[in-house]
């Protein structure tokens, strides 16, 4: 009796044991999948939230470009204006008139240096909303060249800046350099220099975050004028260019005689405002 008793309290205890096994693999089984659910819901917001943050950075890139247009349009035509609209891209738009100082220096490469410019040109930055993908410096548009005397070489300098705190798109302008024969003075061969110069220190300096307009005006186009008389002959001068500590020199021809020549130097600086205005 002892022994068939014992049999049945055995078979019991198993029995209890199985039924009890099957509830906790269940348990198990509910836990595993939330945890594979919530870590993958988890990389698909991030994975949206990068992609999202990335789509804003182009749509800004995007909107650089379409204020280096309206700058464009605008330059050397006094009074005219045009607005440009930014979007919320996350980011933060500032003007900075007293950035980017630009010297500009004749020179023959040995004995002879003349300061013919020596003023900041200011720039416009729109820090891009943060992403993974913080790359090197890459221009959108022009070159890292601080000075140019190509056709075919634009002024505006638009590019991305990688910095401690992200990726910059970053406005500005490099000065643009020429020569022309103008007929004799004294027996010499005159040559005029131009240099052309668009500058945004005329702008009040302001930060802009969300959706904002920035107005771009032309307020006047100035004129510089330095007069050099060179007593031997020579076939080129260099306008060396220093922007925000980059250095570039261009070699403009000089049609001169034995006794020399004569060399006009015009800078003319056309003066953009980028204002913002109130919605």
């Amino acid at each position: 009796m002892r022994k068939a008793g014992f049999k049945r309290d055995a078979l019991r205890i198993i029995r209890s044991r199985r039924g009890l096994a099957i509830p906790v693999t269940f348990l198990m089984l509910f836990v595993s999948l939330i945890i594979i659910v919530s870590t993958t819901y988890c990389f698909a917001v991030i994975r949206i939230q990068t992609r999202g943050a990335l789509l804003k950075a182009s749509a800004a890139k995007q909107n650089m470009l379409f204020l280096k247009q309206a700058v464009e349009d605008v330059a050397w035509l006094p009074s005219s204006s045009r607005v440009v609209c930014f979007k919320d891209y996350g980011g933060v738009f500032t003007v900075d008139p007293e950035a980017r100082n630009l010297v500009l220096t004749l020179t023959n490469g040995s004995s002879f240096s003349a300061t013919v410019y020596n003023s900041s040109v200011g720039e416009a930055v729109y820090l891009l909303p943060h992403t993974e993908e913080v790359g090197d410096l890459f221009f959108l548009e022009g070159s890292s060249a601080a000075i140019v005397n190509d056709s075919s070489s634009a002024m505006p300098q638009v590019y991305l800046l990688p910095t401690v705190n992200g990726s910059e798109v970053v406005l500005c302008y490099r000065p643009f350099a020429s020569s022309v024969s103008a007929g004799e003075s004294d027996g010499k061969p005159v040559n005029v220099f131009r240099i052309y110069v668009v500058s945004f220190n005329v702008s009040n300096g302001f930060q802009a975050r969300g959706k904002f307009y920035v107005r771009v005006s032309a307020v006047n186009v100035a004129f510089t004028f330095c007069s050099y008389e060179f007593n031997s002959s020579i076939s080129s001068l260099g306008v060396q260019s220093v922007l925000d500590g980059v250095e570039t020199t261009v070699w403009l021809p000089v049609i001169s005689r034995e006794d020399g020549a004569v060399v006009n130097v015009e800078v003319v600086t056309c003066y953009v405002r980028l204002l913002k205005m109130e919605v």
